[in-house]
């Protein structure tokens, strides 16, 4: 199975420019096409940032641009008739697409100029090596091999600043050679209570506002003394 998706990779890598992106995805297993798109999209703004250094200061903006047009068209084709893998396929990338293009929106907001920018790097970043045929992920510093497992036409989550933020932490602590094992469990601590935070959001935004109400009435006491004094002599 993993030389399969290997294999499967490889072409879809070499194809991607072959055709266009919204009929070449048809081609390949949904696992394959969405790390070929994040393949792509490092590729992509890597030639941005290469054509900034060149002098074109638009560069970053077109590519942009491309970006809203790619997934205007993933959105149109979700509007039409497809069939249900196919549909599964085209709105996980939609998921990933979204957070992509708001990198590089919020990249050409805070004028990152260059690769080497903490705001790139901190990015979770799919590249493919020609020599090897290896797809790898790169984060800071760290380089992890795709292992290429199994994983179906699955959803994927929806990437928020807040997660952004959690995953350079932990990864870079999965990697720290010279990390005791005191440090990895305190450290692991505030791992944990961050996820536990990105799971609770993550269910508040499912609430209606009417729940929401309620939940701020029984939780707004607790931050305020005064509040949960009377709180406490009410209940």
């Amino acid at each position: 199975m993993r030389a399969t998706i290997r294999h499967e990779m490889t072409e879809a890598v070499i194809a991607y420019e072959e055709k266009a992106r919204e009929q070449w995805l048809f081609d390949y297993p949904a696992q394959v096409a969405l790390t070929c798109t994040q393949i792509w999209w490092t590729t992509e703004v890597g030639i941005a940032f290469a054509r900034l250094e060149e002098g074109y200061e638009n560069a970053m903006k077109e590519y942009y641009k491309k970006q809203v047009t790619q997934l205007n068209t993933l959105i149109t084709m979700l509007i039409g008739h497809l069939s249900k893998g196919d549909r599964q396929k085209i709105m996980t990338i939609c998921t990933i697409d979204v957070h992509a293009r708001d990198v590089v929106d919020k990249m050409i907001a805070q004028k990152v100029d260059n690769a080497q920018m903490f705001l790139w790097l901190s990015q979770l970043r799919h590249r493919w090596a020609d020599e090897e045929k290896h797809c790898y992920a790169n984060i800071c510093d760290a380089q992890f091999l795709y292992c290429y497992e199994y994983l179906g036409n699955t959803p994927r989550l929806v990437i928020t600043p807040l997660t952004d933020r959690w995953v350079p932490g932990s990864l870079q602590l999965l990697c720290f050679p010279r990390c005791e094992s005191a440090t990895a469990v305190r450290c692991a601590k505030g791992v944990w209570t961050v996820m536990k935070l990105i799971i609770y959001l993550h269910s508040l935004a499912a609430l209606d506002s009417d729940t929401l109400q309620g939940i701020c009435g029984r939780l707004c006491p607790v931050f305020s003394p005064e509040q949960y004094r009377s709180y406490c002599l009410m209940h």
